[in-house]
């Protein structure tokens, strides 16, 4: 077994504790999510969603614009000088980005508010102008918050981002439901409705401001006086613009090209099958039920990667800065092996037990779920790509090569307008092209972004060691859940089946894990808890 240092247990521990903070805030977010979304389309249907989804996926792309790249740069930035032990510049890097978030955020919503209209023209989708209206407050409140969130993580504090977007997801879950509520007992019709359960988002948004706002003020008061005792000269303001924007403007424009995907699906879906006989309301219907129950699912496990990607950042970039070759090795590999880890099992299970998942969460929309299901086992295939997608962005981030990324993604976007293009408008294939061509893009994605990586990096461990044995352990989980599958479906009602199914498949994916030694004992003393979970498992005899 090999050794750890203390200086590598320590990073190591920071790295696993910020992943378990931000994993299980997403986790819970996510249950929230899916108690908002499950009666959400029992209260507007699939058209009712379709309003929905199109807003907030036209609020997505003026967020990724907004708030992707100054957020990141700033967490770089301040971990960059963290390493260099020039703490009088943090003061002022977070206060520019906090200006120049502040200033995008407002345009931003100003754009919305004024050309709402327009906006729901663009996307053929009229019926959703009033939703879009609802949500744009959100854009600069999401600003502010996001300057406030960066900060924290450049200083590898996770819980402010945690609990705050607890918060935003409670906001939508109570406000979102209670004021589509009120608006149906008002009798509105099913577009204004919808405007009603999108603002709920707005609250939420604004309430969770407010706790990161109390924090960070908390946060100021405590470590004044050890802030104030250093004394540093500050970089000139022009300085740090520059730095923060040119670590800013590449990964803003990478991921905004990530996040036109979702709108190309819209667009494709809504246009291109209407090209082939479906009427405006059949093919908003279908991208409503397709958005809500597929594409919800399907991005569940990237969310969770994302708790891997925010501390990276800071740890990744303190080692470059600082030339530490084997926390910068080591920063990588434990990157990729938690999202192996993560990704596989959550893609494997998702393609194979599509049906029995939505059936499980969405009972009451039996005749949609009969079609969403061999499209949620399309998009479990991407799953794992799209988590290395996330994981491979942050890592180029941190080495600053975040223009790699750009090339990566105009790559994938070529590729996804084509096939998706071509497929939808086949109409055999329809609503299918859209799946299909997500995955054929991401695998081009992936494998540029890991040239990349290793061009910048050296070297990093075995395909074999990092991937497949998490892909093994994921294979011989699903299979045994498989074969419980056919056990307690004869036995129970099809959802306690597929509770019993997913409960099962956990624990084998677990021993699996140990018994192939995925986790070695060095790796695993960096989960919190570490030596207390080793000594449990010494006991029975499981390592």
């Amino acid at each position: 077994m090999s050794t750890v240092t203390n200086e590598s247990t320590g990073y190591g521990n920071r790295f696993f504790s910020g992943v378990a903070v931000l994993a299980i805030s997403t986790f819970i977010v996510k249950i929230i999510g899916m108690f908002y979304k499950i009666p959400m389309i029992a209260y507007l249907g699939s058209e009712g969603m379709g309003y929905f989804n199109s807003a907030y996926e036209i609020y997505s792309m003026f967020f990724v614009i907004s708030t992707t790249g100054i957020p990141v740069a700033l967490s770089i930035l301040i971990s960059e000088n963290k390493a260099k032990k020039r703490f009088s510049n943090i003061k002022k890097i977070y206060r520019l980005s906090l200006i120049l978030l502040g200033a995008i955020g407002l345009l931003g919503t100003v754009i919305m508010a004024v050309f709402y209209n327009r906006l729901s023209a663009m996307i053929n989708n009229d019926l959703a102008a009033l939703s879009i209206l609802a949500i744009s407050p959100t854009l600069f409140m999401i600003c502010i918050s996001s300057a406030i969130r960066g900060y924290f993580q450049g200083n590898e504090i996770m819980v402010p981002t945690a609990v705050s977007q607890i918060i935003e997801a409670l906001g939508k879950l109570l406000l979102g439901l209670g004021f589509a509520i009120v608006a149906i007992n008002r009798g509105y019709d099913t577009p204004i409705i919808a405007s009603f359960a999108v603002f709920g988002i707005t609250v939420g948004v604004a309430a969770s401001l407010l706790y990161l706002m109390l924090y960070k003020l908390f946060y100021k008061m405590k470590s004044k006086c050890s802030a104030d005792s250093i004394i540093n000269k500050t970089e000139p303001s022009k300085i740090i613009i520059k730095n923060i924007l040119n670590i800013a403007i590449p990964i803003t424009i990478s991921s905004t090209i990530l996040g036109l995907t979702k709108i190309i699906d819209m667009l494709m879906i809504l246009t291109r099958l209407g090209s082939i006989g479906y009427s405006q309301e059949q093919s908003n219907a279908i991208y409503g039920s397709y958005s809500t129950m597929a594409i919800s699912i399907y991005n569940l496990p990237s969310t969770f990667v994302s708790a891997i990607a925010l501390p990276l950042v800071p740890m990744l970039t303190g080692a470059i800065e600082t030339n530490n070759k084997p926390k910068e090795k080591n920063s990588i590999n434990i990157a990729f092996k938690i999202t192996a880890l993560i990704a596989f099992p959550a893609g494997l299970g998702i393609s194979v037990f599509s049906k029995s998942i939505l059936r499980l969460l969405f009972s009451s929309q039996k005749s949609e779920i009969e079609y969403v299901a061999p499209l949620l086992s399309l998009l479990g295939l991407s799953v794992f790509l799209t988590a290395m997608i996330t994981t491979t962005n942050a890592i180029l981030q941190s080495y600053k090569l975040a223009t790699k990324p750009i090339i990566s993604m105009i790559v994938g976007i070529l590729i996804k307008i084509a096939l998706a293009h071509t497929l939808i408008g086949i109409p055999k294939i329809n609503i299918y092209g859209a799946p299909i061509s997500t995955f054929i893009s991401t695998i081009a994605i992936v494998a540029l972004n890991s040239y990349f990586i290793l061009k910048a990096s050296g070297s990093i461990d075995s395909v074999f060691k990092l991937f497949a044995l998490p892909f093994i352990a994921s294979s011989i989980s699903v299979v045994i859940g498989i074969a419980f599958n056919l056990i307690s479906a004869s036995l129970f009602s099809e959802r306690i089946a597929i509770l019993i199914v997913i409960i099962v498949v956990a624990i084998s994916y677990l021993f699996a894990i140990l018994k192939l030694k995925i986790l070695n004992e060095d790796e695993l003393s960096m989960l919190p808890k570490g030596p207390k979970i080793i000594s449990i498992l010494k006991k029975l005899n499981l390592i």
